[in-house]
């Protein structure tokens, strides 16, 4: 899954020695207590099973949402800030039309 807009793909989960030439493995843990200690436990148990093996982009499910999320939250970042900008400049339009129109109908009953 690239990212939370395409639909979730069928999965199923099979022991890890059973897939060949497999470039890598991604695993997920479930845990309780601090993210970084166990983190920091996971990457020493891989080591001690083999040291060859590289673990990378070790994440927190918040960190992935976050990730995943980036793009979403620079949208809507960029659509608010048109927002504010139109709602600005209708603003200054109305006042426009309103003082135009109170100084035409002053300089009428004026006369």
């Amino acid at each position: 899954m690239n990212n939370l807009r395409n639909p979730a793909m069928p999965a199923f989960y099979s022991y890890w020695s059973f897939e060949p030439n497999v470039g890598f493995l991604t695993f997920e843990v479930k845990i309780e207590g601090d993210e970084a200690g166990v983190v920091k436990q996971i990457r020493q148990n891989i080591r001690s099973v083999d040291s060859d093996l590289a673990v990378s982009e070790v994440r927190t499910q918040g960190q992935q949402d976050m990730s995943m999320l980036s793009q979403e939250r620079l949208l809507a970042s960029l659509a608010t800030a048109f927002g504010l900008l139109a709602l600005i400049l209708s603003c200054i339009g109305i006042y426009g039309v309103v003082a135009y129109t109170v100084a035409t109908f002053c300089r009428k009953n004026a006369l």
